[in-house]
Formats: C-alpha cells, sequence, structure tokens
C-alpha cells in the first residue's frame, strides 16, 4: 500500500509546475486541423460558478485551436440533476458529433447516457459514469483526491478532534470516490493514531442556504467540533461567510476543494488550512480535443485503448500559495 501512494511525498509545487510546463508543451505542439472535417460538440457542465466557467474556457480554447463548432449548457441550477437531464432529452445528437457532459447523478442517469452513446461519442469530466458505454473519462483521481484530504486532516489536527463532512449530494461518482478514499485513508492510520471522528455527513444538493443551515447545525449538536471537510468546490466559500458570521472563523480547522477566489484568499489569511485543487481549464481543453480526435478518426475506437485520462490533485496551502498562483497563471 506504501508503494502504490507514493506520488504524494513529491512536493506539490513541484508537481503543479512540471504538469504546467508538460501541458503549455503539449498544447503548443498540437498539429493544426487545418482541412478536417467539422465537428460540432455539446458540452454540458454541472452549473453556474467559478469552477464550471473554467472548464468552459478550457473547452472554448480547445475548440478554437481545433476549429470545433462548440454549443455550451448548464443547468440554471448549481449541481442540479434534474435539469442537467433535460438539457440531455432535448438535444438532437443526430447533429452532433459529440458530448463532453460532467454527469451529477451517474447511476440515475446512466440508461440516457447509454441511450446517447448509440447516437454519439460520450466523453465525461470532472465526474464519471463508469457504469456506462462513455468513450473516455477526464477527470481527477477522485480516490487519492480523499486520500489527500485525510492527509491533510491529520496534518492540521494532530491530536485528532470530531469533523463533519459537507458534500453537495452522494450521487455523483466522483464525491462517492473522494469520500471512500478519506474514510479508507482515515481507518488505515490504525488504532495508535489520533482519533478522527466523522460526526455529521451533511448534503446541500447545491443550495447556498442548506450549506450554511448544514454548517450551523454542524456547530450546535457538536460544540466540540475541531473541524470541516468540505469535498466540493461551492462550500469552501460558504464555510468562511458562515463561520465569520457567527464568530466561528479560525476556531475550527478547514479542509476544502478547489480554487474559488474566496477559498484562495482564506488560504492566504489562514482560515483555511489547505485546498486541495484540480485543473478544470485541463478537464474542459482535453475533453473537446478528444471528441476531435474521435469525430475524425476513421473509425470509433477509444484513443491508446484507455477509457480515462487522470490528472493528480494537489494541496495549496498558504506555504505554496504564491507558487501556485505563479503556476496558474503561466496557463492562461
Amino acid at each position: 500500500m506504501k508503494d502504490k501512494h507514493w506520488l504524494w511525498i513529491i512536493p506539490t509545487g513541484v508537481l503543479a509546475l512540471a504538469a504546467a510546463i508538460w501541458y503549455r508543451v503539449r498544447i503548443d505542439q498540437m498539429s493544426s486541423p487545418g482541412d478536417s472535417a467539422p465537428v460540432h460538440v455539446l458540452f454540458v457542465t454541472g452549473g453556474p460558478g467559478d469552477y464550471w466557467d473554467e472548464t468552459v474556457r478550457g473547452a472554448r480554447a480547445a475548440a478554437e485551436k481545433l476549429k470545433v463548432d462548440l454549443d455550451v449548457e448548464a443547468p440554471t441550477d448549481h449541481e442540479n440533476p434534474s435539469q442537467q437531464s433535460e438539457i440531455l432529452a432535448k438535444a438532437n445528437f443526430k447533429k452532433i458529433d459529440g458530448l463532453g457532459l460532467s454527469p451529477l447523478d451517474a447511476d440515475g442517469q446512466a440508461e440516457l447516457i447509454n441511450r446517447i452513446t448509440q447516437v454519439t461519442k460520450v466523453v465525461t469530466f470532472d465526474s464519471d459514469a463508469p457504469q456506462t458505454n462513455r468513450t473516455m473519462f477526464v477527470g481527477a483521481n477522485n480516490y487519492g483526491a480523499g486520500q489527500l484530504a485525510a492527509r491533510l486532516v491529520r496534518e492540521a489536527l494532530p491530536n485528532g478532534g470530531k469533523i463533519a463532512v459537507l458534500v453537495v449530494n452522494l450521487t455523483k461518482d466522483n464525491i462517492q470516490d473522494r469520500k471512500n478514499g478519506f474514510s479508507d485513508a482515515l481507518a488505515a492510520a490504525g488504532a495508535d493514531a489520533p482519533k478522527i471522528e466523522v460526526v455529521d455527513v451533511l448534503e446541500d444538493q447545491g443550495h447556498a442556504d442548506q450549506c450554511a443551515t448544514n454548517i450551523g447545525k454542524a456547530l450546535t449538536d457538536h460544540t466540540d467540533l475541531a473541524g470541516f471537510i468540505a469535498m466540493n468546490g461551492s462550500e469552501g466559500p460558504i464555510l468562511i461567510k458562515t463561520l465569520r458570521e457567527n464568530g466561528w472563523l479560525g476556531k475550527v480547522k478547514l479542509v476544502t476543494f478547489d480554487e474559488a477566489p474566496e477559498t484562495i484568499a482564506a488560504v492566504e489569511e489562514g482560515n483555511i488550512f489547505a485546498t486541495i485543487v484540480q485543473d478544470p481549464y485541463h478537464f474542459g481543453f482535453e475533453t473537446v480535443r478528444m471528441l476531435a480526435d474521435l469525430s475524425r478518426s476513421d473509425e470509433f475506437h477509444k484513443p491508446l485503448g484507455y477509457s480515462t485520462y487522470t490528472v493528480s490533485p494537489f494541496a495549496v496551502t498558504k506555504a505554496n500559495l504564491e507558487e501556485f498562483r505563479k503556476t496558474a497563471q503561466s496557463r492562461r
């Protein structure tokens, strides 16, 4: 088990810089599509917000470079599976060469996704639907991200303590993987390690008010609460706002996901111990690139025989924040 996760001992800043340089070189070396056949791609995110906007920015960059006709759709409400399914049900996939989709309910949308795969190519991103016939998945190693989150919580709470877990929902494949990785890593620490006790797993269904209510409930129900782990990017800013309003900011340790401006500012201020950053721009870019390659190939196939294209997440802390900012800027 120790050998399997050797990657995490490499300094995260080094990984981020290396990934950025590799990615920029790769993009710059991509051949021009020239007179290639036109490709029409539908790109469907999980809702509004900075994270999804970044995936769209990457998708549009790939579409411009590769001469892809790109349509972008998103649920009006954050992480709303019904609205996303309605978008998919209304689309005319006979006129679309490929679908880039971040499924919000992997099990509940499986039948719909499989029907779409009978008509066109499907690449999932950010969150997968591995039980379907989708062609590829582009995203983070979410099980590994959950393990990283457990390590960071232990660093933030070296003497152990009670924590609450915030999630949008437990229907998304990526959140299930993060939670499983987190739980497994905590359990693997052994009986001699300081105990980290998960006292609540609270779902907010993408609603800011419900998330704030959940935070307040956790603090009321557990007056000795030591920290929160927020597994969705939308929850970091809500945590900061709610804790500040209730006089709890700085009294509990926080580990979050993603790089919302409010989240990064809280890392800089020391109010968030660490945030686990993915690469949404990369997800969007690679999704459109893969669909363009698939559509212009002589036959329907999985590139290189693989079904998953993963990007390792990494932790941003106050110590490596400036390096992270420089790396992110170099990729703009």
